[in-house]
């Protein structure tokens, strides 16, 4: 990861991300080829020959257990057409059982070592021979019902935890079917055979190799016999979808709780129709192939890291000083003049460095000597601007105390003078200060619009400014000439109803946003405002779009245009900022 931001971490390092096209396609492709060519097909075939062995063995085992089982079938067919046992179920009363039949079911059951009983259920009664279990009535409350569907047909039952008056509780699967006289069926007979008869067909060497576990498994799941006599009678331990059984024989993956992929090998048996099953970690039948794979990784990565060093020394001797070369002139195109460093060794990258920071320093005396001649036009310019202001308010002013001294000799003259000293001295004696806060230059407005009322007196100003944004600056004497406009120009027809209103947000972090509708006339349809016009009744707006210009550039500024409903509205935006803690 650091290598690579090393190469690509940059935006001018172009150098670097062909050198690692270079290594991806002559280096680290032909690494994935090898891998996925050689070392996945030497996976595949030994994956492969693994499947074939476990069906092969699965195949002989199923054979083996065929044959061991068709023996106990027959030997459950010598017990049903013994001729003492036949003249018994045909003679029709059971409740009790004759010598020679007892004879005979004692014989078989002591002659042959797998079996551990056999039973014959009547209606009313059970007789047994061999071992005697207690949880008889659950086998047959279980399976009665399939066995007596099957007519006479041996069914095997799966093996089964037994319990009796024994120590040791024997595992045991069951063959049994029903019984029939001439009249139908009379009983039924279960003989149960020890799982141990099983083991000897199951203990091949090739199930004891690595990790290998072996089942019989009933249709339900249920372990018929395993290596591991804890899970026999048990369901198995691993989950088995029976959608992946859809064959005689066949294979499949599976992934176990642990997040370990196991492959299941299976071959179906005709009678009974149990599964014979084989489990593998697919990481110990792979075991060799891993270990070519690591050793695969260590000389891939090996030869990597070798080449890798390689190319880092040509990034610090000629691609770095390239790309610092590169980011310099795009500083110098943002007006960021500082000095690279100059690199190594006595090359032509060291001879441009030093060149290019010579270059840069001249570029910033230039820049610096055009931005101090612009700043002292712009502030003589500024001058004339804020001295446009005074004579050109001053002359309405005049005239509104003349016609009131001529028509009214009242006090109101005296608070007249009194708004027109605070206005001149706002313009005037603190031209030192070009911003005030909003709260200032709103109490200016006042003393303004105080003298406005005399002359026109059919209008009402609002104000909508919320208190935390009173200490923030603006230009001073930025509003009135907007509310003079809207007056002269907008309301002063109107007997009476006319209204100013200003509102001030703020509208994000770094801008305020400043909106003053009034309800006069509007604007007419042939009518164009234009800034360059130098009319009288324009000067003090086109003066305020060019403080704004010259303050704060074009990211700010003034639109005027006509309300849907009536009259005019003006949007200024203008920087926000906060008066400074005294």
């Amino acid at each position: 990861m650091q290598i690579y931001k090393l190469f690509m971490g940059k935006k001018h390092n172009t150098i670097g991300k062909q050198i690692i096209g270079i290594i991806f396609f002559t280096i680290i492709c032909p690494s994935i080829i090898f891998y996925w060519v050689v070392v996945k097909k030497y996976s595949d075939d030994l994956l492969q020959s693994a499947i074939k062995d476990r069906q092969n063995l699965l195949t002989a085992i199923n054979r083996s257990l065929s044959l061991q089982f068709d023996i106990t079938k027959e030997l459950s067919m010598m017990i049903y057409y013994d001729k003492s046992v036949k003249e018994y179920i045909d003679n029709g009363d059971y409740s009790s059982i004759p010598n020679n039949v007892k004879e005979s079911l004692e014989s078989i059951t002591n002659s042959y070592i797998s079996v551990d009983s056999i039973l014959l259920c009547f209606k009313d009664n059970v007789y047994t021979y061999g071992k005697t279990f207690t949880n008889l009535n659950e086998i047959r409350l279980k399976y009665e019902g399939d066995i007596i569907k099957r007519k006479g047909k041996s069914i095997w039952l799966p093996t089964t935890i037994m319990q009796g008056a024994f120590a040791r509780k024997p595992k045991d699967y069951i063959l049994s079917r029903a019984v029939n006289s001439k009249d139908g069926m009379v009983a039924i007979m279960y003989m149960f055979f020890s799982s141990d008869s099983l083991q000897k067909i199951i203990a091949n060497p090739l199930l004891n190799k690595g990790g290998s576990s072996f089942y019989l498994l009933s249709s339900e799941g249920q372990v018929v016999v395993s290596k591991s006599e804890k899970e026999i009678g048990k369901k198995v331990n691993i989950k088995l979808p029976k959608e992946n059984f859809d064959g005689n024989e066949g294979h499949f993956f599976i992934k176990d709780d642990s997040g370990s992929e196991r492959l299941i090998s299976y071959a179906k048996m005709t009678d009974p129709h149990w599964i014979s099953v084989i489990i593998d970690k697919k990481s110990e039948i792979l075991f060799d192939v891993n270990n070519i794979t690591k050793l695969a990784v260590i000389f891939t990565v090996f030869y990597l890291a070798v080449i890798l060093l390689g190319n880092i020394g040509i990034y610090i001797f000629i691609i770095r000083p390239i790309t610092r070369l590169s980011e310099g002139m795009d500083k110098v195109g943002n007006q960021e003049f500082s000095k690279l460093k100059i690199p190594y060794g006595g090359n032509e990258i060291k001879y441009l460095t030093e060149r290019f920071n010579q270059m840069s320093g001249k570029i910033r005396e230039l820049i610096l000597r055009v931005r101090e001649e612009e700043a002292e036009k712009n502030e003589q310019r500024l001058k004339v601007l804020y001295m446009q202001i005074g004579p050109h308010f001053l002359y309405n002013t005049l005239n509104s105390i003349k016609w009131l001294a001529v028509l009214n000799k009242q006090d109101t003259i005296r608070q007249m003078i009194e708004s027109v000293m605070k206005i001149m001295n706002g313009v005037t004696y603190e031209s030192a200060q070009d911003m005030i806060t909003i709260e200032h230059e709103l109490k200016l407005l006042d003393s303004y619009i105080y003298i406005q009322k005399v002359r026109f007196m059919g209008f009402d100003v609002y104000y909508d400014v919320p208190e935390e944004i009173l200490n923030y600056k603006i230009d001073r004497f930025i509003l009135q000439p907007f509310v003079e406009n809207s007056i002269l120009h907008g309301i002063r027809d109107m007997q009476a109803g006319g209204a100013i209103r200003i509102v001030i947000r703020l509208h994000d972090e770094k801008s305020l946003q400043v909106d003053i509708y009034d309800n006069g006339k509007g604007i007419e349809k042939n009518e164009e405002i234009n800034w360059s016009r130098e009319r009288k009744d324009s000067i003090g707006i086109k003066n305020v779009r060019e403080r704004i210009y010259l303050h704060y550039g074009n990211n700010y500024g003034v639109v005027v245009e006509n309300n849907p409903d009536k009259g005019v509205h003006v949007k200024l935006s203008l920087p926000a900022i906060r008066k400074e803690a005294e």
